[in-house]
């Protein structure tokens, strides 16, 4: 068994986005528990970017130690676990570039996680909410069923609100690199299905920025489409969830793309195609998507 340094590595990463670096660098640095190491990993970032990236950087390395590294462009799952490989701490906690941490945010996590029996916990999760606003979006209940991750008041499937061990991350060989939506779901549901638990602790440590650039917030809604399909069609694979939600995690992403090209194009065939195909995995749960259903059937 490796026996990692005790301590913290905190990997940030970066994919044409370098303008939200000094806001996510400033709040990592600002801690109250500092880190002992942080990584920025940049995926492939044009020039101007990679150039801006360095220069963020050399602004904080009077005070803090920051490993830069530069990779070829393999998406999000590839860029974590390459910064993964290079951490030498034993605690793990991930950060999108365009989002930020709260002040206490390591620290508390970090205090409640050294308490927990590492061969039952992986990690450690708190709050989150969106900026300018004052909800919090998951549950503070530390065993739910995976069924609801992801969903409001459900369990917290994002990376970046944990603080991880890093063995157990190895334990299932990190992200999936073929998954570039849902792969923070993935990766939790992975480490539960080998029987591994997670805590909760009641604060909010971070701060999610709604911005152009985040993978999950991404304009090429066809892209998109695909990548929410990948997930699913693992998930059916695996059995990450129960027949009925599987289904019905399926007609929501069709439902989406449909509304995605109605915005595109308006009423087009195949809008109507795959509004139908919507809901031929469930049938519909609330009066939104009873009219939705109602709008399909004028074609099909």
């Amino acid at each position: 068994m490796i026996n990692y340094k005790e301590g913290i590595s905190v990997i940030i990463t970066v994919y044409n986005n370098s303008q939200y670096l000094k806001r996510s660098l400033r709040s990592v640095i600002n801690q109250t528990k500092q880190p002992q190491e942080i990584i920025v990993v940049d995926d492939g970032s044009s020039l101007t970017h990679s150039k801006n990236t360095k220069k963020i950087i050399k602004t904080f390395n009077f005070k803090y130690t920051i490993k830069y590294v530069y990779k070829n462009n393999e998406g999000p799952s590839s860029s974590r676990n390459y910064g993964l490989k290079l951490s030498l701490y034993k605690y793990i906690c991930f950060l999108d570039v365009d989002d930020e941490m709260t002040i206490n945010n390591i620290k508390n996590k970090y205090n409640y996680l050294i308490k927990q029996d590492d061969s039952k916990v992986f990690g450690v999760y708190s709050n989150a909410r969106f900026f300018n606003s004052r909800s919090l979006i998951f549950s503070n209940e530390s065993n739910i069923n995976i069924d609801s991750i992801g969903r409001v008041n459900g369990m917290c499937g994002s990376s970046p609100c944990y603080l991880f061990y890093k063995k157990h991350l190895l334990d299932v060989k990190g992200f999936d690199e073929k998954l570039i939506n849902n792969e923070d779901f993935d990766l939790i549901i992975r480490l539960l299905k080998i029987n591994y638990k997670f805590k909760y602790i009641n604060d909010f440590g971070l701060i999610i920025h709604q911005t152009k650039n985040s993978v999950s917030r991404n304009k090429n809604f066809r892209k998109k489409f695909n990548y929410s399909l990948n997930f699913l069609k693992k998930a059916q694979k695996n059995d990450y969830f129960s027949d009925k939600e599987l289904n019905n995690r399926f007609k929501e992403t069709y439902i989406t793309f449909s509304k995605d090209l109605f915005l595109e194009k308006y009423f087009t065939k195949e809008f109507f195609y795959y509004l139908d195909k919507s809901f031929l995995f469930s049938k519909p749960a609330n009066l939104k998507e009873y009219f939705l259903f109602f709008i399909s059937k004028l074609v099909y």
